[in-house]
């Protein structure tokens, strides 16, 4: 906070002292006059610090629960709402139980007091909304629509309309109720960090966490409601920018990505499979910042994640859930039945041990999602290196063949999850087309003889993997890749998922170093910059070659080329390393 205004905000929150009411309400108005930003900080310091606070929100001439205004809102309509009944109260407004239309579906409607005209209380409600609409989290309360409606003074009053917690109870009296254990209390805290976690991620402090602003719906499903007080890291606006502003400085070391690199990747790959119209899922695991996933969730991308943080990312991203998809071997009960709260559009499963617990958990939770079978080739590219070649029979990922039609009959019909897809991914890179087309084929075939057996398989879902042009012209482009893939998918009806990773971030960023020393150690010459393995990982264990560049070139030298075999006219051969204390730390 700004020195000058915290000193005004500390004056005003101790002249506040043994104040309540009427007279706390003069001091606060008689001292903040129209500057709202310092109201709200003052308030924000009562709301912490003081348990009777909440009066200074609910003057006196505002009607309290069950007086004249509340009750003449029930049975009248709110924009799309009909209103059922008054659910609660407090000092900004009123909470009510409706029916929004035209999906009958039960919501929430907080309609703003009519007489609460400050600009500051204003302002708080409008921020509330603004807050509310940017999170999309399971376990936070979504807005569905927000307006003026017409009070019966003819003033504009603010409402917005959220998600209905059916049997809500706060966190406190459920976990009495349910006699929870300490591990099940444990888990549940654990949720509702994950929801406090994905606003923070989104810049978002929620700062009123307390049992009555977490309730849990007849399912265990927990709600973090009510974020009048909240404060976002970026106090002048929600509508920030994450892109960092041209001249600022940042310091070193830092990654910096080109935005328009990246939506031309992910733009490549969408044009060259749009015959087949594909639902492209880029795997966070590539790069995984929340603000790319966001930019290319608005360039149309889904993503494919691997883990419950993952998912939690894709959402903070304003991913569509039904889109998404969750492969990974060792997914835990907490990431599936986070997994199953938000919608997710497939779980793609490595084994029958884990298609048997998604069984027992989504009958638990009451519903049934689609799910694909990894199916395992035994189709790999030589070039892949060893530990990225996923498509080999003996690896630990998905069930070959033979298993996998057994698979279908053991599990083909499950009550509580419908088996309707094939998965397959064969490694990272693949450096041609034709191992795609080699496992497409077998895969094709094997679908045939499920169908034949009457089974539905409707969804192939052909992984990722597609090689990123680290050097200029080794890896081939997306149309080179989908020339060999559509022709062997557009016929066949069949629902196709992408899951590009490499292809969309790799060469799209670069990490910005800076030398600190320059040292000699027998034969060999070493660079050591701020940067380290713990930074970029990828040479360390996998034995990878990434371009070096200077920040800056000398008047008139050319720049390096993408070249392995690169070697500057003028250059020695060094050993670029960081500061941990490992051998292995080069870059």
């Amino acid at each position: 906070m700004d020195p000058s205004l915290w000193q005004r905000v500390e004056e005003v929150f101790l002249g506040a002292a043994g104040l309540s009411g009427s007279a706390l309400r003069a001091h606060l108005d008689a001292a903040c006059g129209d500057d709202a930003k310092l109201r709200d900080e003052v308030e924000g310091m009562l709301v912490r610090t003081r348990p009777d606070v909440d009066s200074f929100l609910a003057p006196p001439t505002l009607i309290l629960a069950g007086d004249a205004e509340s009750a003449s809102l029930v049975g009248s309509r709110i924009g799309s709402t009909e209103i059922r009944k008054l659910i609660g109260e407090g000092g900004m407004g009123a909470v009510y139980e409706g029916v929004q239309a035209p999906w009958g579906r039960r919501v929430a409607v907080k309609v703003m007091r009519s007489g609460l005209s400050s600009p500051s209380a204003r302002q708080r409600f409008d921020f509330e909304v603004r807050v509310l609409a940017n999170l999309q989290h399971p376990s936070i309360a979504q807005v569905f629509e927000s307006g003026v409606h017409e009070g019966p003074d003819h003033l504009g009053i603010p409402y917005f309309v959220m998600e209905f917690v059916p049997d809500a109870r706060r966190v406190t009296e459920f976990a009495t109720a349910q006699d929870l254990d300490v591990r099940s209390r444990c888990e549940l805290m654990s949720r509702i960090c994950a929801a406090v976690h994905h606003g923070h991620l989104k810049g978002v402090i929620h700062r009123d966490l307390k049992p009555a602003n977490v309730l849990i719906d007849r399912g265990g499903t927990p709600k973090v409601i009510d974020f009048g007080v909240a404060r976002t890291t970026d106090d002048d606006s929600m509508e920030r920018s994450f892109v960092t502003a041209e001249g600022m400085i940042v310091g070193t070391p830092a990654y910096i990505y080109s935005s328009a690199t990246l939506l031309h990747h992910y733009n490549a790959i969408a044009e060259a499979f749009a015959e087949l119209s594909p639902t492209i899922c880029y795997s966070i695991k590539s790069l995984a910042n929340v603000n790319i996933l966001k930019l290319l969730a608005t360039a149309g991308s889904s993503f494919d994640v691997t883990s419950g943080g993952e998912l939690a990312r894709a959402m903070a991203a304003g991913g569509d859930a039904s889109k998404i998809v969750f492969a990974g071997v060792g997914k835990t009960d907490r990431e599936l039945i986070d997994a199953l709260t938000a919608g997710i559009g497939v779980f793609n499963i490595e084994s029958e041990a884990e298609f048997e617990n998604l069984s027992r958990l989504a009958a638990q939770a009451g519903a049934r999602p689609h799910a694909a079978l990894r199916l395992n080739p035994d189709v790999y590219d030589p070039k892949t290196h060893t530990y990225t070649a996923t498509g080999k029979k003996e690896t630990k990922f998905g069930v070959d063949i033979e298993r996998a039609e057994r698979f279908f009959d053991a599990y083909g019909s499950d009550g509580n999850v419908i088996l309707d897809g094939i998965h397959i991914h064969i490694g990272s890179p693949i450096y041609s087309a034709q191992p795609y087309v080699d496992a497409i084929v077998k895969t094709l075939a094997m679908v045939d003889r499920l169908k034949e057996k009457g089974f539905e398989v409707n969804t192939l879902d052909i992984g990722g993997g597609f090689a990123a042009d680290y050097e200029t012209g080794a890896s081939p482009l997306a149309g080179e890749y989908a020339a060999a893939i559509v022709p062997l998918l557009k016929d066949t009806g069949l629902s196709v998922i992408l899951e590009p990773g490499r292809q969309i971030s790799c060469n799209a960023g670069v990490l910005a170093t800076e030398v600190q020393y320059v040292k000699t150690g027998g034969e060999k010459n070493f660079v050591i910059v701020d940067a380290a393995m713990t930074d970029l990982f990828r040479p360390a264990l996998y034995g990878s070659e990434h371009f070096v560049y200077p920040a800056s070139l000398s008047p008139g030298t050319d720049p390096p080329q993408r070249k392995i075999a690169f070697a500057a006219p003028d250059g020695r051969k060094v050993d670029i390393v960081g500061g941990v204390c490992e051998g292995s730390d080069f870059l």
